[in-house]
């Protein structure tokens, strides 16, 4: 933990009161591990992603706001994330003890929210701030490639409509699915895996 004010990567000084953990400062975190990488020697210059829950969300978020050989993974697995973050009928699910309740654990994420705003499920100020701290708020066509799954029976806070949200945001955009076996430049390729006992639990 940094004092205040010197945290490495400059959003995380940004957030007011400053603390550790809110949006931006895990992307910004994401952010420095990828220069990091590709900066090392014993790096040939690609930096490949592969995250659950929490992890696949900073890595769709990455992918989509970074710069190409810069701060912008080249090739992105992504298990069973939260994409949308604004997502209403997401927000409005009924919370299901102990697994991770997704309403608290995004609004947990931004700065702004009370305690007590989070425990009464108080989003609708907030839409706006989710919405910014949202991967498909950004995704464009010019990403790397992509392979995104989930369980056919997911838990722990991200119910399976996250996967058809993003799906759906990146054929907005112009992004197609690959018939090959695995994504290229440009494209994604979607998986969902028949299982019963696959858990990511979420960690925002």
């Amino acid at each position: 933990v940094f004092p205040q004010g010197i945290h490495p990567p400059p959003g995380q000084n940004d957030v007011i009161p400053v603390d550790d953990g809110h949006y931006p400062e895990q992307t910004d975190d994401v952010q420095l591990a990828i220069r990091t990488a590709r900066a090392d020697p014993r790096c040939d210059g690609r930096v490949y992603f592969v995250g659950g829950s929490a992890g696949a969300s900073h890595s769709i978020y990455m992918a989509a706001t970074g710069t190409h050989g810069d701060d912008r993974p080249d090739l992105v697995v992504a298990l069973s994330g939260p994409y949308e973050l604004d997502d209403v009928a997401h927000l409005q699910a009924p919370c299901v003890p102990p697994e991770t309740c997704f309403v608290e654990a995004v609004l947990n994420y931004i700065p702004e929210p009370s305690a007590t705003d989070i425990s009464d499920h108080n989003y609708f100020p907030f839409l706006g701030s989710l919405h910014t701290a949202s991967p498909t708020t950004y995704v464009t066509r010019d990403m790397p490639p992509l392979f995104i799954m989930i369980s056919s029976n997911d838990t722990g806070g991200v119910d399976t409509y996250q996967f058809p949200d993003l799906i759906a945001k990146l054929d907005s955009v112009g992004l197609t699915e690959t018939l090959l076996g695995v994504p290229v430049s440009g494209q994604y390729k979607k998986n969902i895996i028949q299982r019963a006992g696959i858990n990511f639990r979420m960690r925002l």
